[in-house]
């Protein structure tokens, strides 16, 4: 399947069909959409791990999306049944733990608590969109809303909804562009948009 975008057709291509090259630069970009939340790990360390959600079926990772310039990820979109977000959140933390040291998973599930923290719960209509990001010189090209463009039209009328960090100008912009609006107060770090 191809998409078209500013950049030229991209492939999209499931997580399950990458090399594993292509799977580390997919992990990259999931680490790009949310850096504080992996932020308790080394780079290295933290590609390593979101390669193996990745390909782990049944994670919040698994269904993950790559779009491929030539043999390139540029991008990814993660999102899956908003109704299982609790139960593909769950899977994945328990992979990350079993993957982790005693000293790391203190640390890691330390962060994460204060990172749910500035979380808040979603809708279970429609579906969620986990994660999204476009390697830096793909940014402008339109690959962002045509990926959101797909997911809307999949989600239908139950619609889609998303986390979004509160600083983050461009992608609330892009967001509003494609007919999001927030749901939640302001005042947490990660606000709640919906596009029903």
């Amino acid at each position: 399947m191809t998409l078209a975008s500013n950049a030229g057709d991209v492939a999209l291509r499931r997580v399950d069909e990458l090399s594993a090259e292509q799977l580390i630069e997919a992990a990259r970009l999931v680490r790009l959409a949310m850096p504080h939340f992996y932020q308790p790990l080394t780079d290295d360390r933290a590609e390593v791990l979101i390669a193996a959600q990745l390909v782990e079926p049944g994670n919040e990772l698994s269904d993950t999306l790559c779009s491929l310039c030539g043999e390139s990820v540029i991008s990814i979109m993660c999102a899956y049944p908003a109704r299982e977000q609790a139960d593909r959140q769950r899977a994945g933390l328990h992979l990350l733990g079993g993957a982790l040291d005693r000293v790391e998973v203190s640390r890691v599930f330390e962060h994460l608590q204060s990172f749910r923290e500035q979380v808040g719960p979603i809708s279970a209509r429609g579906m969620y969109l986990a994660r999204i990001a476009i390697a830096e010189s793909y940014r402008g090209t339109s690959l962002a809303s045509n990926l959101l463009a797909g997911l809307i039209e999949t989600a239908g009328d139950e619609g889609v909804s998303l986390h979004v960090r509160a600083d983050n100008r461009r992608a609330i912009a892009l967001y509003q562009r494609r007919g999001f609006n927030f749901v939640d107060d302001e005042g947490k770090d990660y606000r709640i948009m919906e596009r029903r």
